[in-house]
């Protein structure tokens, strides 16, 4: 009886499990997934959202942490926001958040003042570790004030994890 099959196709399942546990997963979600911390954000058409009050906000936009066949380890993000503040940036953030009360948080990306331009920004936020299989994943953005009637917004944001 030969074993060469047999090393052949544990040396292919070997090969395809690495590849699984190396790919990147990629993920979009819309501005209407993130949730205020602080103060409220309106739900625009599309599935933006928007801060229309006086104060700025922080929305929390959660993403879905990869745990099979991995856990992922590391998240890295876009987002896609309009900054109409004349005086303030749109600010992103990655976050692992662990149940216990510790938080791993990327630095900031945010906007050149001055903003107040209607026009879409991309932030592209830097990539975090974090190893603990229970810590939760999120993106962070700080909404300046609405000067006028201009918001500013958080149209769509992509996640990557590894």
């Amino acid at each position: 009886m030969s074993t060469k099959p047999l090393v052949l196709g544990l040396s292919l399942v070997l090969a395809l499990g690495v590849s699984l546990a190396l790919a990147s997963t990629t993920t979009n979600a819309p501005g209407s997934a993130c949730v205020a911390v602080n103060g409220t954000l309106l739900t625009t058409g599309y599935g933006t959202v928007e801060n229309d009050t006086a104060t700025a906000v922080v929305a929390l936009c959660p993403t879905d942490r990869i745990i099979s066949p991995a856990v992922s380890t590391t998240l890295s993000a876009t987002v896609w926001v309009v900054d109409e503040s004349s005086t303030a940036s749109v600010c992103c953030t990655v976050i692992s958040a662990y149940p216990g009360g510790n938080a791993i948080t990327s630095a900031p990306a945010c906007t050149s003042l001055p903003g107040k331009s209607g026009n879409v920004s991309v932030l592209s936020v830097s990539q975090i570790t974090d190893t603990k299989s229970f810590s939760s994943f999120f993106v962070s953005c700080t909404l300046p004030a609405t000067e006028g009637n201009s918001a500013s917004q958080i149209l769509t944001y992509r996640t990557v994890q590894d």
